[in-house]
């Protein structure tokens, strides 16, 4: 993932193995790699350079980036939505993560392509490795 959060750009490998189960590790820029966050029962698993964490859900604030991505990201691989418009090339989906709209297009073997939380000033590209 390629993204932009309030100006300000970083990317991060996406590793969605389950609905309860979703890795995120930062790449860019050098001051963010090294940190990863994994999805718990109770919350998240964080690795802050090498140091452990746990953060509960409720620690975690509705409009946050984390809450928004990961929970959109569990809605879109996860979830049979059924909120697809099916556009030439790609199929788009307009969900809400609490309360917040959440812009998603997907390709048309249906892998996420973009993410768009203008309420938030998020905005993600992505790319599909082996």
């Amino acid at each position: 993932m390629t993204a932009e959060k309030d100006g300000k750009s970083f990317e991060a490998d996406i590793i969605c193995n389950s609905y309860e189960d979703i890795e995120i590790k930062f790449t860019t820029p050098k001051e963010l790699s090294g940190f990863s966050i994994v999805t718990s029962e109770d919350g998240y698993k964080v690795n802050v350079f090498g140091v452990p964490d746990d953060i509960s859900e409720d620690e975690v604030n509705d409009a946050s980036l984390l809450n928004i991505l990961i929970e959109a990201l569990k809605i879109s691989v996860f979830t049979n939505h059924g909120l697809f418009t099916e556009k030439e090339e790609s199929f788009d989906a307009n969900l809400t993560v609490d309360g917040i709209p959440v812009f998603v297009s997907f390709t048309e073997d249906g892998h996420i392509r973009r993410m768009e939380a203008s309420m938030i000033g998020f905005s993600a590209d992505f790319e599909i490795s082996g």
